[in-house]
Parts: structure tokens; sequence; C-alpha cells
């Protein structure tokens, strides 16, 4: 989205070299605007996936992982298996924020 987007690219740009992106929203032509890499040829595709594919001509060694997938409690275990040593909220619904700093 508008502000994932553009703080996973400078993650990325910092020196981050695993990145998860977790989105379920796909790119629509009002969101060009916000959106740090998305262009028109990437309206509904899904979000995560334009910015990974977009981040691998960036730095191709990078590990970043896709997931078109919206936070819930019931996905807690899979949307943040493997211990991650940070997670960057930039949701924008409040009960979905609420639910992951629950977690």
């Amino acid at each position: 989205g508008g502000v994932g987007s553009h703080a996973a690219a400078m993650l990325l740009r910092s020196g981050v070299r695993r990145l998860r992106l977790i989105d379920f929203d796909q790119v629509s032509l009002s969101s060009l605007n916000r959106h740090a890499v998305a262009t028109r040829a990437d309206v509904g595709l899904p979000k995560a996936t334009v910015l990974a594919r977009h981040f691998a001509g960036i730095v191709p060694e990078a590990q970043v992982e896709a997931l078109t997938a919206m936070y819930t409690a019931e996905a807690e275990e899979q949307l943040l298996a493997g211990d991650p040593d940070f997670v960057l909220d930039a949701i924008d619904n409040i009960d979905t924020k609420v639910a992951l700093l629950a977690a």
C-alpha cells in the first residue's frame, strides 16, 4: 500500500535482505499515486507480488517473500512464522491493527 510499499522499499535499499511482504489487496488505478513502484500494468495484481517483483530487480540476492493475505489472529502463526526480528505495521484498518498489536 501507500505507506507499506515505501517503507519496505527503504528497508531493502538500506540493506535489509530478508523481507516478508503481506497484503491482501490488489493494485488499483486509484492507488497508483500512493504505491511506491506499481504502474498501470500492475492494476489488478496483488500488491505484495508487484513489490517483490520490483525488489528482485533492485537487489536480486534479497530474499523477498510475498504473501497475499490479511493479518488475522487465525493466520498469525503462518504470517509471523520464523521469529521475525521486526514487524513493520502499515495496516490501515483499526481492528486488524489492534489484533496485530495484541499478538
